[in-house]
């Protein structure tokens, strides 16, 4: 029998994201409310304190249209408050597994990313932030270079945050990026990109629903539309769980996917 990386996370998956909503009903009343910069897409320009550290361990499943599984892979992020305005963030995928339509497949450790983000203004109330994020990918697929790009691809991203009312948070990125195309050389295409998340806390509970639009230039078959909702729960204070579904809009967007996080801090660390 040929073995699928795929299934087994999306079981694991599967068995805590019913876990978590078995468990609403008894936590929604805990006063204990969870992080809500949680991926897999939306960023918060609201950074850590300095000193504080972050840490999320988690996995995540795709599937094409065909109902084939095209990726499986391991997610590690880590968050650092470096100044009262300033956070670095860091992450990517120690392992990863691809079986792509028309090549070989493939496993080893991913491609990883590098993110500067600027708190730069917002109300007392916390109503309303905004800040700026650089961002750039790493090239850390070494041992399998089909599991990456092989490059530096850089983006700049504007970040917005609303509070319209306590329980609620809406999120706002929109910027640009620059992907390198495959093949010899250092050729790169320029992509736009927006995102656009909505939370909504109930004591333990946060259900999230985010829309995420991506274009590339020169390449339409690959731009990527897709809808992903989750839920995160806080397990107790430091420890949080998110599980998240997506759902493609586009034929360059997988058909569907899972992702499960475990969040840890924030923590002082020095």
């Amino acid at each position: 029998m040929r073995h699928d990386p795929a299934r087994a996370l999306a079981a694991l998956c599967t068995l805590l994201l019913a876990a978590a909503l078995l468990a609403g009903s008894a936590l929604a009343a805990d006063p204990m409310a969870p992080v809500l910069d949680r991926p897999p897409y939306a960023s918060s320009p609201a950074v850590l304190d300095p000193g504080h550290l972050q840490l999320e361990l988690g996995a995540q499943t795709q599937w094409a249209r065909d109902g084939a599984p095209r990726m499986a892979g391991l997610l590690g992020r880590i968050q650092l408050g470096l100044a009262p305005q300033l956070e670095i963030e860091a992450g990517g995928f120690p392992w990863l597994w691809l079986d792509p339509e028309d090549d070989d497949t493939a496993s080893g450790p991913g491609d990883g990313y590098f993110n500067l983000r600027v708190q730069l203004c917002g109300d007392d109330a916390g109503r309303c932030v905004s800040g700026l994020e650089l961002a750039t990918s790493l090239p850390l697929a070494l041992q399998r270079p089909e599991l990456g790009t092989g490059h530096f691809e850089p983006g700049l991203a504007l970040l917005l945050e609303l509070r319209p009312h306590p329980d609620i948070t809406i999120d706002l990125n929109a910027g640009v990026g620059w992907a390198a195309e495959s093949g010899p050389g250092r050729r790169y295409r320029a992509q736009e990109f927006a995102i656009a998340s909505l939370t909504v806390s109930r004591g333990r509970l946060a259900p999230f629903v985010e829309f995420v639009w991506n274009a590339t230039h020169g390449d339409p078959a690959s731009d990527l539309v897709l809808l992903d909702a989750g839920l995160a729960c806080s397990l107790r204070p430091g420890l949080q769980l998110d599980v998240s579904a997506l759902v493609g809009l586009s034929d360059g967007a997988p058909a569907f996917g899972l992702t499960i996080g475990l969040v840890w801090g924030p923590r002082r660390v020095w």
